[in-house]
């Protein structure tokens, strides 16, 4: 199973993971982009970032597809990103 508190590799990571439930996988895509907005937010609050705005909104994008993936009658498909 994917632990939350640790960094997967991948949204794909998570859709793909065999060992979580459908409402497990979204907690954890959903935790992953709190975590990404929060940043996002400190940075346009004036707070030191680390430079990577660019890459957060792009995983974030990447985290809303996925969620996309899991909602009832989406067809799930096998992504290796």
């Amino acid at each position: 199973m994917v632990d939350a508190r640790s960094k997967p590799k991948s949204p794909a990571e998570i859709v793909n993971a065999p060992d979580m439930t459908q409402r497990q996988k979204i907690e954890v895509l959903d935790s992953w982009a709190l975590d990404i907005e929060r940043r996002l937010a400190s940075t346009d609050e004036g707070m030191p970032g680390q430079g990577e705005d660019d890459a957060d909104l792009t995983l974030l994008d990447q985290i809303h597809d996925a969620k996309r993936l899991l909602e009832p009658g989406s067809l799930t498909v096998s992504t290796k990103t």
